[in-house]
């Protein structure tokens, strides 16, 4: 009979809570949500949904039996629609930074209205799915052990920086950023010396970086549905300018 060593029992109880905590903090979340449709609330459970996306991706590496992007559908669906209320939260601070009447999002407010209740109705509907969810991360964790787990995150690194070597289009950098931090969440479920603190530090600049231009490549689509290019060429090329300077900045931080 296998014996589990000290490093490998002191894991599998890691990851054990942090599962179980990852979804008691999206419950908690979920139900504020209800009494507080605040820009921190949505940031809070965005990030536990997509914490508990990557531990999900860890965790069919490891298991080849457990798809978690097809078992993740229905939080995948609540995920979405907090991105729309994230992208229009971010939109609003852009129109202050560049002198933009924020009267020019009414329309797209007005198309949200709605969107906490459709939320929360659709976690409501789902709710015996987001069960068989958790308890299938449960029974598929124990496949999780130290030596898969290294394996994975060298493979991850591995694979974000070549990308981040090569020249990326706006959707490929978009999944490095989501790679990047799917890496950084999983790293930090144990002690581990596959990849360096330096390095973990620096990925998070860069991931803080694509994130920062992608909401500026967000933004600038929502002027160029607005014909901004024409009606207003000075603030549209400031918005354009900002987007190509936060790309060179993205390019020199990932070439170190």
């Amino acid at each position: 009979m296998r014996h589990m060593s000290v490093q490998g029992k002191s894991f599998s109880r890691n990851i054990s809570v942090y599962h179980a905590n990852r979804w008691r903090a999206a419950r908690k979340h979920l139900k504020c949500l209800c009494r507080n449709d605040d820009e921190e609330t949505i940031h809070k459970l965005r990030v536990e949904i997509k914490k508990i996306t990557a531990l999900y991706e860890l965790i069919g590496y490891c298991d080849k039996d457990f798809d978690g992007k097809k078992i993740l559908r229905p939080l995948s669906r609540i995920f979405k629609l907090l991105g729309r209320l994230h992208d229009h939260s971010n939109a609003l601070g852009l129109c202050l930074d560049f002198k933009i009447d924020i009267s020019i999002l009414d329309p797209e407010r007005r198309k949200l209205k709605g969107t906490i209740k459709k939320i929360l109705s659709l976690a409501e509907k789902h709710k015996s799915d987001l069960r068989k969810i958790k308890r299938s991360g449960v029974k598929h964790l124990q496949h999780t052990d130290t030596d898969k787990w290294e394996k994975y995150l060298h493979k991850k690194h591995l694979n974000i920086t070549n990308s981040l070597a090569g020249t990326l289009t706006e959707k490929q950098l978009h999944e490095t950023r989501t790679a990047i931090k799917k890496l950084i969440y999983n790293a930090g479920l144990y002690s581990t010396e596959t990849i360096k603190k330096p390095e973990i530090a620096r990925l998070d600049r860069i991931e803080k970086l694509i994130n920062q231009w992608h909401d500026i490549c967000v933004f600038r689509s929502k002027l160029d549905e607005m014909n901004f290019k024409i009606a207003a060429p000075k603030i549209y090329g400031a918005v354009k300018r900002k987007e190509q300077l936060m790309m060179k900045e993205i390019r020199l931080l990932s070439l170190r």
